[in-house]
């Protein structure tokens, strides 16, 4: 860094030169460190949340939970919370209604 001090006609002025350097390889590495650690935090932060929230009958729904944290790649960090059951989008979003029929015997049952 550079300071210069002129003085001109009573008045003065004063100018700064920065010189730096800049390494692009240790930035990419520095802001990709610090979003994949945002990210994978906002992530277990969304499991955390999700988990007790799931509804329970057999335990295979809250288990299912889970997350995956993508990158860095260039730039790019990417993160996603989603849950491996088949069922779950019926779960979470419901289903039209339609016909049961039993399975196993010639009645349905219904626990109550």
């Amino acid at each position: 860094m550079t300071i210069v001090a002129r003085r001109y006609a009573g008045t003065m002025s004063i100018g700064v030169n920065i010189e730096y350097e800049y390494n692009r390889s240790a930035a990419r590495q520095l802001a990709t460190g610090v979003c994949s650690d945002l990210v994978t935090g906002m992530c277990v932060d969304t499991i955390t949340y999700a988990t007790p929230a799931t509804p329970v009958r057999t335990g295979r729904l809250r288990a299912g939970n889970q997350m995956q944290v993508d990158g860095p790649s260039g730039w790019s960090v990417s993160g996603r919370v989603f849950n491996a059951t088949e069922y779950a989008m019926m779960v979470h979003g419901g289903t039209r209604p339609h016909l049961i029929r039993p399975r196993n015997a010639q009645a349905l049952r219904f626990e109550g």
